[in-house]
């Protein structure tokens, strides 16, 4: 599907699950006390879905219609990009308080590379903000996967003598530079890019070549990664984090 495009626009609405279910009048226990911690709020209101089926079929109908207004105010056909609580438009949408709740603009793309319906890279360049790589839906994504993607961008277009957009829209490039992320000397130099996170990145996993179930476990809670993480570098198995990060990317096949 690989789409590479010049500019592209993703809207969301902030905290969607928790400012629905206040439109919506659902009371649900003790959610004000936690409505400042995501993960906590999170893990109550799926609970609280799982036993009354009723209200969350009425809250992704409500969530469907909203995000249905804002899209109606673009073609259908600039809308690259589907997700729950908003989308990603390759058109800027005139109005982001036009109904029951407002729907914000996340990030300004200036490329985005789309390999899949929900998976894509792109740079961000939003006003006021410092430029960053946005990566989304990737399964295996690691601790430091879009600072070392965001440096690595811009080093490898300059080695080569191009433009970010240039090696984006090359996918000999776009594999070559992937190749070169999962490497030994990557391992020593950002550790924390081969850790992937879990129960809330208190703890990480890091997959080694003695088997398919082969890892290692790290307590995070009390490390400064960039400077006390020591990874058994040459025991890591590269090619695992290669085909699992991007196994669904067509760019593997050119």
């Amino acid at each position: 599907m690989d789409a590479l495009y010049d500019i592209a626009y993703e809207y969301d609405i902030r905290a969607c699950a928790y400012n629905v279910i206040r439109l919506l009048g659902i009371h649900i226990h003790d959610l004000e006390l936690v409505k400042e911690d995501k993960d906590r709020r999170n893990v109550l209101i799926g609970r609280y879905w799982r036993e009354h089926k009723h209200e969350h079929q009425m809250y992704r109908a409500c969530t469907s219609t909203i995000i249905d207004e804002y899209k109606s105010q673009v073609r259908p056909e600039a809308i690259i990009c589907d997700k729950f609580d908003g989308f990603i438009s390759i058109e800027k949408i005139p109005n982001t308080n036009c109904s029951l709740l407002p729907i914000e603009l996340r990030h300004i793309y200036m490329p985005l590379l789309l390999i899949t319906s929900n998976q894509y890279i792109g740079l961000d360049v939003l006003p006021n903000k410092k430029p960053q790589v946005i990566c989304k839906g990737f399964a295996y994504k690691t601790i430091g996967f879009e600072r070392v993607i965001y440096n690595q961008l811009f080093l490898f277009a300059k080695e080569r003598g191009i433009g970010v957009r240039d090696l984006l829209s090359n996918p000999v490039h776009v594999k070559d530079l992937l190749m070169r992320l999962y490497s030994k000397e990557r391992c020593e130099e950002d550790p924390d890019f081969f850790i992937i996170p879990r129960d809330s990145e208190q703890f990480g996993l890091v997959k080694l070549r003695d088997g398919a179930d082969s890892f290692i476990e790290l307590n995070l809670s009390n490390i400064d990664l960039m400077r006390d993480v020591k990874l058994p570098c040459g025991d890591i198995d590269y090619d695992w984090y290669y085909k699992h990060q991007f196994k669904e990317v067509h760019l593997l096949d050119h």
